[in-house]
């Protein structure tokens, strides 16, 4: 069973864990100037830092939409974990998922976000040096590590190298994506909540994973408009968890969660930002156009007790999004965007920075 009091950890962007930085004092930082710097890890990945000098009589420093991105979708990940956790060894758990598939990581979110940890993604045949370094920087020895998936998703070898980095291995696997996602909703006991998504795309289930986790629920999977023998029967187990279905297809396996979807992903993903995320200080986007790097970010946005927003990689910011983060403009005091300019462009980030009344991230 997972440790006690997995909520507690949750945190704003770039605070350190144990202290926690109020929205008033985040508003009330003076400064005399403002310059934007790019700092590269390691590992290719890059976090935007505000370095600021106090004075009484400057004006008070706006609030920034801060990118967090690497060369690659393993490297975002990285990153992203470098900036839920920027103190060396503050996490409680890392998770693992394959960077090329989607379904595994849909319930891997709540459980990072539930233990306190990242969620990173390597490659099926095994953990790079990249990731291995990330994974000795933000985790203490012999702390868990939970791999998603079976051996085709995740190879066997990744046990052993696991093992050999100094860490407790749990691997999750099921007959197929449905049945792993059961038996990580099982292992994280007894749920308050149920969020139910379709298995077959991606989406949904990652606009489900802060919410999940925020309630201390599970997202469990749809076989797109209908529920898998083990999806149903977990309902049935639990019948005093409120459910919830996110998308048209959850909605339609399901009849009796009551449904948060729209005309589409980013529509719905609002849905259900806007029914449990009503007035955050953070609030975290990626693209709804690939899954990796809202897999990734949607753990530390949860973290943080913000929603994970899906947005177009370019054109015009969804009327959906515009509204919801208009009516944040007061509260929110910082703001992530995981992925590149070429997941998520930088007109997108403007557009984004413009509604949330943000100072945008360097093009």
């Amino acid at each position: 069973m997972p440790p006690a009091g997995p909520s507690a950890a949750r945190r704003r962007p770039g605070e350190a864990r144990g202290r926690p930085v109020t929205a008033r004092a985040a508003r009330a930082v003076l400064v005399t100037a403002v310059a934007l710097l790019t700092l590269t890890t390691p590992a290719g990945s890059t976090l935007s830092v505000e370095p600021v000098a106090a004075t009484p009589d400057a004006a008070p420093t706006p609030a920034t939409l801060t990118r967090v991105a690497g060369a690659d979708r393993i490297a975002t990940a990285i990153a992203a974990s470098q900036a839920g956790f920027p103190t060396d060894h503050s996490a409680a758990v890392v998770v693992i998922a394959r960077a090329d598939q989607f379904a595994d990581a849909l319930a891997g979110g709540p459980l990072a976000a539930r233990l306190s940890g990242p969620l990173l993604l390597t490659t099926s045949g095994g953990i790079t040096t990249a990731v291995a370094a990330e994974m000795q920087r933000v985790l203490p020895p012999n702390h868990t590590v939970y791999l998603l998936g079976g051996a085709n998703a995740l190879a066997a070898s990744t046990e052993a190298q696991v093992t050999n980095l100094g860490f407790v291995q749990v691997r999750f696997s099921g007959v197929d994506r449905y049945d792993t996602a059961i038996k990580v909703a099982q292992y994280l006991g007894e749920p308050n909540t149920i969020f139910e998504a379709d298995g077959t795309n991606f989406p949904d289930g990652l606009s489900a994973g802060p919410a999940a986790a925020i309630t201390q629920g599970v997202v469990i999977l749809t076989v797109a408009g209908r529920l898998s023998n083990e999806t149903a029967a977990y309902l049935a187990a639990h019948p005093g968890a409120a459910r919830y279905a996110v998308g048209g297809q959850a909605a339609a396996a399901d009849p009796h969660a009551e449904a948060l979807f729209g005309a589409d992903r980013y529509e719905t993903s609002v849905a259900v930002a806007r029914r449990f995320f009503l007035s955050p200080s953070t609030v975290s986007t990626a693209s709804g156009a690939a899954f990796p790097d809202a897999s990734s970010g949607g753990p530390i946005s949860a973290l943080a007790s913000g929603p994970m927003v899906l947005v177009p990689a370019d054109g015009t910011l969804p009327a959906s999004a515009q509204s919801y983060f208009a009516g944040l403009s007061t509260t929110v005091v910082s703001a992530w965007l995981f992925g590149a300019s070429t997941a998520v462009s930088t007109s997108m980030a403007d557009q984004i920075a413009q509604a949330l009344v943000l100072v945008p991230p360097p093009s």
